[in-house]
């Protein structure tokens, strides 16, 4: 990984992004964006984030992942912070002449999310990625499907430090404080200023990207996004971190659970938003029994529906932030009642198989 290793890095995960049977990684890091590193099989692992088009750096705190445009293979959002400053400065065109590779970077690192979907080259930027980029200062990342109508959704948090008022750093920030050390590359630099202006945010006279809300991205049957959170309910606007999203009552509806940091004070709250969608449709569960050798994460689960459409998830580490969620694979069914099978591909190559199970209901999986 060489210089990579050092960088500040808030996601990794272990996940099979190609399909060949070995587990590859992902990680997501501040000031650097996504980076992906392929895996031999026998332990070699060889770094393609050439494959990432664009390849963008962020202000990266997590990725999740999920088939997105329904097209049977594993894509990803990576998270970045995105700047409304930053925008209005680089549409106006405005920036320090002796600082020009502050101004080439600045885009790319006040952009925003960015939504990969695999294809024959690589991961390219969603067409739609528009819909999902600008959710502020970004955190935790979730994919599930809440109305169970068989795409996945996203729900991500939001906010950095909500002070007594709603004076923002943020424009300080990119018309002043950046600039604080000349003949720096722009990550270290801004990595040392953001260390360096922490004890501003100790008292309350000052925001930082506060006052932000959650976003819960509707999937619009792959092919568009469409956030829904303030109808939802979960449009929180706390100063948000980790999040996770699982069937915690076991009813077939996906809940949510989220950090609220409470940065000045040095604590954190965690809160559970129990769903209580309202829908015909059908869903099927699959339990990965951690009771044995084989260990669950890695594992590929597949359900084949009746009408030749594929749902595939992956069971993996790592996606949201400083959170892990559960071995349990939920898939939403639509009006579907039926489902031919369930495979499942675990770490070490064996595969599981159910004929025709049951709908509405969690199964447990094992080798």
């Amino acid at each position: 990984m060489g210089e990579k290793a050092r960088r500040r890095n808030f996601s990794a995960s272990f996940v099979d992004l190609d399909e060949d049977g070995d587990l590859d990684l992902v990680l997501t890091s501040d000031f650097s964006g996504t980076d992906i590193f392929t895996n031999d099989g026998q332990g070699h692992f060889t770094d393609r984030t050439d494959t990432l088009h664009p390849r963008g750096y962020a202000f990266g705190m997590s990725h999740t992942f999920g088939d997105y445009n329904l097209d049977g293979k594993l894509d990803f959002l990576t998270i970045g912070m995105s700047s409304t400053t930053a925008r209005r400065l680089d549409h106006l065109q405005i920036g320090r002449d002796d600082f020009p590779e502050y101004n080439q970077a600045r885009a790319q690192m006040g952009y925003g999310n960015r939504m990969y979907l695999q294809d024959a080259t690589g991961f390219s930027q969603a067409a739609f990625n528009q819909s999902v980029a600008r959710t502020g200062w970004s955190w935790g990342s979730t994919t599930f499907d809440f109305d169970n109508d068989s795409d996945p959704d996203l729900y991500i948090v939001n906010g950095q430090t909500s002070g007594k008022t709603t004076k923002d750093y943020c424009t300080r920030f990119w018309c002043h404080d950046l600039y604080y050390k000349k003949g720096e590359i722009p990550v270290k630099a801004v990595r040392e200023l953001f260390t360096a202006f922490q004890p501003l945010f100790r008292g309350d006279s000052i925001s930082w990207n506060g006052f932000e809300h959650n976003a819960l991205e509707m999937n619009l049957g792959g092919k568009d996004f469409v956030n829904v959170a303030y109808l939802m309910g979960v449009a929180s606007e706390l100063d948000c971190r980790a999040a996770l999203s699982g069937d915690l009552d076991g009813d077939g509806r996906v809940d949510l659970v989220f950090e609220n940091a409470d940065v000045r004070n040095e604590r954190s709250r965690v809160f559970l938003f129990r769903n209580e969608w309202q829908s015909d449709n059908h869903w099927i569960g699959v339990h990965l029994d951690t009771n044995q050798a084989t260990r669950p994460l890695g594992a590929v689960v597949r359900v084949h529906l009746p009408d030749g459409r594929e749902l595939v998830q992956h069971n993996t580490t790592g996606h949201s932030v400083w959170a892990q969620h559960a071995n349990t694979i939920h898939f939403g069914l639509g009006t579907s009642d039926r489902v031919e099978s369930i495979q499942i591909r675990w770490a070490n190559g064996k595969t599981s198989r159910m004929e025709t199970p049951q709908v509405d209901q969690y199964h447990v999986a094992n080798e």
